[in-house]
């Protein structure tokens, strides 16, 4: 029988600062991957399964592809380790984590102009893109003809 989850975590984390790693930011993302498991009853490591890490990655909305690798790197760690520990006889982890797809909102004018829009759901925290056409288009009036 493993350790409880938390436990795994814990000597994980130990390990990594033993070899000269911080971990700040990684010891985060595990925790809540720990808070997750926990919401779901999940107490050991061997309990993980493809479907709930797959779950946890979709849970956790971000904003740009650096942040979902970023998780999905720290998680991959820990699998990594505990296989090598032989708590797990392989890594539970997707083969390839996606970000799920955000749907696409068509601006009025697209529709015209073939162009595409932003998404309509912004990760909560995530500050939405400045439009920067009103301004350019400014300056282009601005500028002085026959140049």
């Amino acid at each position: 029988m493993t350790e409880p989850l938390p436990d795994t975590v814990e000597r994980f984390l130990e390990h990594k600062r033993a070899i000269g790693r911080k971990y700040h930011s990684e010891e985060t993302e595990l925790r809540l991957l720990v808070r997750f498991a926990q919401q779901r009853r999940i107490t050991r490591i061997d309990r993980l399964t493809p479907t709930v890490l797959e779950d946890f990655f979709t849970s956790r909305a971000r904003c740009r592809p650096r942040g979902f690798n970023h998780l999905v790197g720290a998680v991959a760690c820990l699998m990594d380790w505990a296989v090598n520990q032989g708590l797990l006889t392989a890594s539970p982890l997707p083969d390839q984590p996606r970000l799920p797809p955000l749907p696409v909102r068509r601006h009025p004018s697209a529709s015209a102009t073939g162009r595409r829009g932003r998404s309509a759901r912004q990760p909560q925290g995530c500050a939405a893109r400045p439009d920067l056409s009103s301004p350019v288009r400014a300056l282009l009036r601005a500028r002085p003809a026959g140049r």
